[in-house]
């Protein structure tokens, strides 16, 4: 048996649980609850991330655009500028090189949010972390980034978010 608050694994013969002190479920209170081995705290948890996992890889497409279009701007900008004075000399070899760097930059935040997204949906050890750390830098991303971010941070930093999540990465549990 489970506890409902915090999913944590508790006795038959406990009234209360030992973590988080909540009484603990009846039988008839709770159908099906044991079908699949999993509390329903766990199974709300393990919808939040199948969810999370699957707005991360569409912010990795999201990335991608600009990525692409910086790349490409990057390769032609060098070649479309005129010989023409000292300035347009600096912007011909300066232009390239910032253009083709924020590409980078940007294909590698695709990167990072594309391992996220597979990491999360696998049950990864490593996505946890990572998905805290790309969701915080993400609420600076407004409104798409921000709104993933703080809901990266409510699902993976929540109560007992760390311990449900443990216990899916060891346990190796997909949806």
């Amino acid at each position: 048996m489970f506890c409902q608050h915090c999913g944590a694994a508790m006795g038959a013969g406990h009234a209360f649980c030992s973590v988080c002190g909540q009484a603990a479920p009846s039988a008839a209170a709770v159908p099906g609850a044991g079908a699949m081995g999993l509390s329903p705290a766990e199974m709300r948890f393990a919808g939040h991330i199948d969810l999370l996992s699957i707005f991360w890889i569409i912010l990795c497409f999201l990335w991608l655009f600009p990525a692409g279009f910086l790349l490409a701007m990057g390769a032609i900008a060098g070649r479309v500028m005129p010989f023409c004075g000292r300035h347009v000399l600096v912007l011909r070899i300066l232009g390239p090189f910032v253009l083709s760097s924020l590409g980078c930059f940007f294909a590698l935040m695709a990167a990072l949010c594309f391992f996220v997204g597979w990491g999360l949906r696998q049950r990864r050890s490593w996505a946890r972390v990572l998905a805290i750390v790309l969701g915080v830098l993400s609420l600076f991303h407004p409104p798409i980034g921000t709104a993933l971010g703080v809901y990266t941070l409510w699902v993976l930093v929540g109560n007992n978010a760390n311990l449900l999540y443990d216990r899916m990465a060891i346990g190796g549990f997909q949806i």
